[in-house]
């Protein structure tokens, strides 16, 4: 794959997505750009700022297509025949927070591109009128802390490399049965964890998180009121083809 068309500073094997960007462009499914390696993993609904126009003015749009497979690759670089410019950053939940904006869901999705598809209408002007106000202003915004099991860890020995048999007994007691969870239960909360484990304090969870056997990550999210049912799941639903 030859690197001319990536940015000098990219590498060549940068995974390339598809964004749309909330106006009336003249490439109505959304333009491509490359990862960058400090962005991580970028999934189909998350929300990226993007290099647009001559000067490179930062712009919003919505990610709904990855490619990671280097034939992809190479055939998309080979039918654009220019350069690929990379992703800004990942749009944050508001103005100047430190938090990341919630993923868009799958099922809207899907409506917003059935919905360009009937209309003959540019699937970015269709997301921009899916998101109320709002919600691009980071009302309700918050991050919510939770905890996974680090990765890679040697039996009795954290990522820190202090013995386990340095920590407290509580720690050591909490860290056994946590040992014994399922991969399912994590990501979790720590109060939720504590809950669990039958901790009456966060002090044991928190002396794990130090020894490096707990992560702790922010997750992105809204807090709402709870909306009423009307038996209409979005997420599951069907959408007729265009």
């Amino acid at each position: 794959m030859s690197r001319s068309l990536f940015q000098p500073d990219l590498p060549a094997d940068a995974p390339l997505v598809r964004v749309v960007i909330e106006r009336g462009l003249d490439s109505p499914d959304g333009l491509t750009y490359a990862v960058p390696p400090e962005l991580g993993e970028v999934k189909v609904g998350d929300r990226v700022r993007a290099p647009l126009g001559r000067h490179d003015r930062a712009a919003e749009g919505l990610v709904v297509e990855v490619l990671t497979d280097p034939a992809d690759i190479r055939d998309a670089l080979a039918a654009l025949g220019r350069r690929v410019k990379p992703l800004l950053a990942r749009a944050p939940a508001r103005p100047k927070a430190r938090t990341h904006a919630a993923p868009f869901p799958p099922g809207l999705l899907r409506l917003a591109e059935w919905i360009s598809h009937y209309y003959c209408c540019p699937l970015g002007m269709v997301l921009g009128t899916m998101v109320p106000a709002a919600v691009k202003r980071g009302v309700g915004a918050r991050a919510t802390r939770v905890l996974d099991r680090a990765r890679g860890i040697p039996p009795g020995v954290p990522t820190g490399g202090e013995p386990l048999g340095a920590l407290g007994p509580s720690a050591r007691a909490a860290w056994a049965r946590i040992e014994s969870l399922a991969g399912e239960a994590f990501p979790v909360e720590p109060r939720a964890l504590r809950d669990t484990l039958g901790l009456r304090t966060l002090a044991p969870i928190n002396r794990l998180v130090r020894a490096g056997l707990l992560v702790e990550r922010e997750v992105p999210g809204v807090r709402a009121r709870q909306a009423p049912q009307h038996g209409f799941d979005i997420q599951n639903s069907p959408v007729p083809p265009p």
